[in-house]
C-alpha cells in the first residue's frame, strides 16, 4: 500500500466509469487518501456519500499504514469513518469539496475523543508535480501528542560521506492545526536515510529510525512522500510512519 502511484488513482477512475449505472461520458474527479495515525484505534473502514461498496468503500486501514488514493466525484462530498470492529459509530463524519484533479490527503491522528467519539482529522492538499532528476519530495507531521517538539534530521546513509538535512522546531500538529502550513512537501536528495529526532537546536538525539531498506528506500529519487511520528499516547511507543504519494 505504500506506492501510491497515479496509474492507481487512474485504475479507479476507470473501474468508477466502466461499473458505475448510467454513466457521464466525462466523469470528473478528484482524489483523496487516508493515513491512519490514531493510536488505540482499530482497523479503519472508509465510505464517500452514500456508497457502500468498491472501489468507494475503503476496508481494513490499520493503525500506521495508509490507503490507496480514492477516486472522487468534483463537488461537494461526505466521508465517514468506522473502526471495523464498531460499523456502525462513525469516528469521522466530514463534508469536503472538491474540484477536477484535486488531490487530498486525510490525516486520522491522535486518540477517540469519548464525548464526541470522533477522532480529529488534518486534511492536507498534496501537491504531486513529479521530483527533479535524483530527488524526493518529503514532508514530516508530528502527530504524537506527549512527544517533545524536535529537530528532524535526516542523514543520507547511502553516500560517502553522509550528509543530512534537517527540518527544525516540528511541534505536535494540535487540535487545530494549519494545513497550508503543514502540505508542502520539501526536495531532498533521494537515498536510504536514517531519521534522527532532537531536542531542538541541539545534536542530542531523541531517538533514531531507519527509513527503508536497499529493497525498498522509503526516499528513493523521484518519490514523493510523508514522513509521520505517531504514538505516546494508549501505550503505543513512538513511531516513525511513511506513506508514499508517488
Amino acid at each position: 500500500m505504500k506506492a501510491l502511484q497515479y496509474l492507481s488513482i487512474f485504475a479507479i477512475s476507470a473501474m468508477f466509469v466502466s461499473c458505475a449505472k448510467d454513466p457521464a461520458p466525462f466523469e470528473q474527479l478528484g482524489s483523496a487518501v487516508f493515513i491512519h495515525a490514531s493510536p488505540g484505534t482499530g482497523a479503519l473502514q472508509v465510505t464517500r456519500d452514500t456508497i457502500t461498496s468498491a472501489p468507494f468503500t475503503l476496508s481494513s486501514v490499520g493503525y500506521g499504514a495508509n490507503s490507496t488514493y480514492l477516486g472522487v466525484p468534483v463537488g461537494s462530498r461526505r466521508f465517514r469513518v468506522w473502526q471495523t470492529t464498531a460499523p456502525t459509530t462513525f469516528i469521522v463524519d466530514r463534508t469536503d469539496n472538491f474540484n477536477l484533479k484535486d488531490m487530498y490527503t486525510y490525516v486520522l491522528y491522535d486518540t477517540i475523543n469519548p464525548t464526541t467519539n470522533r477522532t480529529p482529522v488534518l486534511r492536507l492538499k498534496d501537491d504531486l508535480t513529479p521530483p527533479a532528476t535524483g530527488r524526493v519530495h518529503v514532508r514530516f507531521l508530528h502527530l504524537a501528542r506527549n512527544a517533545p517538539t524536535v529537530d528532524v534530521t535526516l542523514l543520507r546513509t547511502s553516500v560517502t560521506p553522509n550528509d543530512s538535512v534537517t527540518l527544525t522546531s516540528r511541534s505536535f500538529i494540535g487540535e487545530s492545526p494549519n494545513p497550508e502550513a503543514l502540505q508542502a512537501f520539501t526536495p531532498i536528495p533521494g537515498g536510504l536515510y536514517t531519521a534522527k529526532l532532537k531536542v531542538p537546536g541541539t545534536q542530542n538525539v531523541i531517538t533514531t529510525f531507519t527509513v527503508g531498506t536497499t529493497a525498498n528506500p522509503i526516499l528513493g529519487a523521484q518519490r514523493i512522500v510523508t514522513l509521520f511520528a505517531t504514538g505516546t499516547t494508549r501505550g503505543t511507543a513512538l513511531a516513525l510512519g511513511n506513506a508514499r504519494h508517488y
